[in-house]
């Protein structure tokens, strides 16, 4: 167990002969050497616009599997062992329309595009995003013009990471639509 320890123990080494900035890093068995020069900003030519856009997130795909494994068990093997004909049919009306109400909804939230009406414009015209630089800019969205969309957006938009995209009235990320809950699908 000592030894399991003694090579997971990271200690800084100073190297006054090298004048370069760099650090170094030695462990019991190697020297690392870690730059400390910031990496290339990593370039992202990715626009989720709606939930249905791939790659399609596993919750999703889940999501969809429930819905359609409950559907089909109650509509196929709960409802015709009801005792009576009426209570088979005031469940299965009742259900059926719970059911197509929340197929409708859920389909209007994973088809809806949430973005800020100006990301959607600009994106229209198959512009890619560009990478964003934090030696430049502390945040992405600094008076409200968003350094990735490349557009001015609204006071309450925020930049999603996941869809990569500004979207007004940003509230989350639903896993389970597989995109952004804002503005335009929050009602």
């Amino acid at each position: 167990m000592l030894a399991c320890l003694r090579k997971t123990r990271v200690h800084p080494v100073s190297d006054n002969n090298d004048s370069s900035n760099n650090n170094h890093i030695n462990t019991s068995n190697q020297t690392i050497k870690a730059s400390t020069t910031p990496s290339a900003p990593k370039v992202v030519d990715f626009v989720r616009r709606n939930g249905l856009t791939l790659p399609l997130h596993p919750l999703q795909v889940i999501a969809w599997f429930f819905i359609l494994f409950f559907a089909v068990s109650y509509f196929v093997f709960m409802i015709p062992c009801m005792p009576s004909k009426e209570a088979k049919w005031i469940a299965g009306v009742i259900n059926g329309v719970v059911l197509t109400a929340h197929l409708v909804i859920h389909a209007l939230s994973v088809y809806c595009n949430p973005a800020d009406d100006n990301v959607i414009q600009r994106y229209s015209s198959k512009a890619k995003p560009t990478p964003f630089d934090r030696s430049k800019h502390e945040h992405v969205i600094e008076n409200q013009f968003c350094y990735i969309c490349e557009v001015l957006v609204g006071p309450k938009s925020k930049h999603c990471s996941v869809c990569n995209k500004c979207v007004s009235q940003f509230d989350h990320h639903c896993k389970w639509l597989n995109n952004c809950v804002g503005g335009k699908n929050y009602r």
